[in-house]
């Protein structure tokens, strides 16, 4: 029986400028910890407090929504092969943070 190709294989088995592109995209994931710091005081004197925590919840998921798309772009280009597909994830993600918080 064949085993399937082991983590690394599939790692390398990506274009470098996927690889690259994943990585700058990811980035702002460092900022996490000051991001964290400064949403806590979302909870100074709030008038109201679900919203509140639905917007600290909100700002502090943007990690994850980073390496879900990520991940969502290694798939596409995967099961397509092509690179307008896989950029797709970072355009949106891209597009909606900057709706949202300009």
């Amino acid at each position: 029986m064949q085993q399937p190709p082991s983590l690394l294989h599939r790692k390398h088995s990506l274009p470098k400028w996927l690889i690259a592109v994943n990585v700058v995209m990811m980035l702002p994931i460092l900022a996490a910890p000051l991001v964290f710091y400064a949403s806590i005081f979302i909870f100074d004197n709030p008038h109201n407090m679900p919203l509140a925590m639905l917007v600290f919840f909100a700002i502090n998921s943007y990690s994850l929504v980073l390496a879900g798309c990520a991940a969502l772009s290694i798939r596409l280009y995967r099961r397509t092969g092509k690179a307008v597909l896989a950029l797709l994830p970072h355009v949106l993600s891209t597009v909606v943070i900057v709706l949202l918080f300009a």
